[in-house]
């Protein structure tokens, strides 16, 4: 969580600076891609690693654990979202706020379909 709040105080101006450096892209539609699959990814990773948090090394799941992942992992993407009307040249956007939500939501599905299914196997 550190680290996504160390990554969205960064000015508007660096933070492109750091994506160009990074990926060796300079379009700035390009740029804006990239920084949308970052969003994703990042709130997916958080969703996984509060999964881990709960279920210790099993990564089985309950269904409660999974939404509670999912939505501590998308409050926290919303209060980020909000936490960029202080940065300079950063905005919150709605947008971005949806790509962290999605990013919690398919990791969530994901791990709580794959303990589901390891859970249906093993009766078998």
């Amino acid at each position: 969580m550190s680290l996504i709040f160390l990554g969205s105080s960064l000015t508007g101006g660096h933070a492109d600076d750091l994506t160009r450096q990074a990926s060796g892209v300079n379009e700035p539609i390009q740029i804006q891609r990239i920084k949308d699959i970052v969003h994703i990814t990042e709130y997916g990773i958080l969703t996984l690693l509060l999964i881990r948090t709960f279920t210790g090394r099993s990564y089985r799941p309950s269904l409660k654990q999974t939404w509670l992942a999912f939505i501590i992992a998308s409050l926290y993407g919303v209060s980020d979202e909000l936490h960029q009307y202080y940065v300079p040249s950063r905005y919150p956007g709605l947008d971005d706020i949806i790509r962290n939500i999605l990013g919690a939501a398919l990791v969530a599905g994901v791990m709580y379909i794959i303990a589901h299914y390891r859970k249906r196997s093993q009766h078998l």
